[in-house]
């Protein structure tokens, strides 16, 4: 299955449409919502957070960090088609999801890491504390049985991966980014990030 086929419940339909201020209708798949909330090409502040997160992308020896995973994975998109390697620490215990990204697909690691994808249950607000990388479906239906605030989905990387790509491009490649990444500062230039990739 796809990840335009996966259907998204009522109340999840509900929770993305007030969370993401969408035009009022039920949406029954991802796939639908993925025609209505596509972001087109806004520029990588809206992406990079300033201050460090759990999920942490790395791109030519220069460290940046993303509000949620879901956006760390847009990254090869906002950098002219760099590769990068996103390393994002589950809410759960702190274990870290590992991922190369390029326009073309995903790496994960370990391979049965899964997203979870979803809005507050009610009031709208801030979404990107529920997009979030898991080791394991066991590990995401425990976070999900713990965070009864949110309505959430699983995806696994891959589905997650193909979803984002289509929110930034709609199916297109988009102009390199990496040279106004760096006039504005996003990237923090001589981090240390060979440190803390996976070796056994």
């Amino acid at each position: 299955m796809h990840y335009e086929d996966v259907r998204v419940s009522e109340d999840l339909s509900g929770a993305l449409r007030e969370a993401y201020e969408l035009p009022p209708r039920r949406y029954e798949t991802l796939g639908e919502l993925a025609i209505v909330a596509k972001r087109g090409t806004p520029p990588l502040e809206h992406f990079a957070s300033e201050e460090p997160t759990r999920h942490e992308i790395v791109a030519n020896d220069k460290a940046y960090y993303a509000h949620c995973f879901l956006d760390a994975l847009m990254f090869p998109f906002l950098l002219g088609g760099e590769r990068v390697e996103v390393r994002s620490k589950s809410p759960v215990d702190g274990e870290e999801v590992e991922v190369i990204v390029t326009e073309e697909g995903v790496e994960p690691y370990p391979r049965g890491a899964v997203t979870s994808y979803g809005a507050p249950r009610t009031g709208g607000g801030f979404a990107s504390r529920y997009l979030n990388a898991f080791s394991s479906r066991e590990e995401y239906e425990r976070w999900a049985h713990e965070t009864p605030e949110a309505v959430t989905l699983v995806l696994s990387i891959e589905d997650a991966f193909a979803f984002a790509r289509d929110l930034i491009t709609g199916g297109r490649k988009m102009p390199g980014r990496e040279t106004m990444a760096r006039s504005r500062g996003f990237g923090r230039e001589g981090d240390d990030v060979t440190e803390g990739a996976r070796t056994s």
